[in-house]
């Protein structure tokens, strides 16, 4: 393990991630504490470590991060993370949805039933983010009827949430703490959940390597083939 400073104005991973502000922390290439959780988006909506000077917030920053440097010590590709006190907290299954999109349609969750879901929680200032998305549509118009995708916005302006949901061919909600909630404990952007047609976790992919897609598709392939192994959370490729 080793620890890397670098200049904000030439760091890649804050390039990529597109952070404009600090402190941003990354362990290898998965966003850990953004700028936001450190100050928060005002007195309604507190950081994840604010207030900073209290020692619970100190405390919280510093078990998170040593999730994250465990399973890299362990050489773990945080996809499929075992569930366990140093696991990121996460759904064993896909919470019960009722929801309004963001250009105004429903999200039934009947249609959920039946079919491999995919759900991403992401920002508008995320660049792999963004790129997921157009993958995720991709997927989407490829595999109608066997794939649902459901994008979840977080911290982020409502109107540019719109805009990227009109060229998509998924429901996208504009996500609030509650709902956020509902999938575990958010530390990771991008963070992705793969539900199989029974409801059951399937998949658990958080922050955005290169091979992310390739994860995916390749997780996707086992639900929906014929035969399909069940989910090993303790077992990763």
């Amino acid at each position: 393990m080793r620890y890397v400073d670098e200049n904000f104005g030439a760091s890649p991973l804050a390039e990529r991630f597109g952070i404009r502000h600090y402190p941003a922390v990354f362990v290898d290439d998965v966003l850990v504490a953004r700028p936001q959780d450190f100050y928060g988006w005002g007195s309604e909506a507190p950081g994840r470590y604010t207030p900073w000077k209290d020692a619970a917030s100190r405390e919280r920053f510093r078990s998170d991060l040593r999730r994250w440097v465990a399973h890299r010590l362990a050489g773990e590709a945080l996809e499929g993370v075992a569930p366990s006190d140093a696991a990121p907290p996460g759904p064993t299954r896909l919470p019960e949805l009722e929801l309004t999109d963001v250009l105004g349609g429903t999200v039934d969750p009947a249609r959920l039933r039946g079919r491999a879901v995919v759900v991403e929680l992401w920002a508008t200032w995320c660049p792999p983010c963004l790129d997921t998305i157009d993958w995720l549509d991709r997927f989407q118009r490829e595999h109608p009827d066997d794939v649902v995708v459901l994008g979840l916005a977080v911290a982020s302006e409502a109107d540019d949430v719109r805009a990227a949901a009109e060229r998509l061919a998924y429901p996208v909600v504009l996500a609030d703490d509650a709902l956020v909630a509902r999938f575990g404990d958010l530390l990771a952007i991008p963070t992705l959940y793969l539900f199989a047609p029974d409801g059951s976790t399937a998949g658990s992919f958080y922050g955005a390597p290169p091979d992310l897609h390739e994860r995916l598709e390749r997780a996707l392939g086992r639900v929906l083939g014929a035969g399909a192994e069940p989910y090993a959370p303790d077992l990763l490729e």
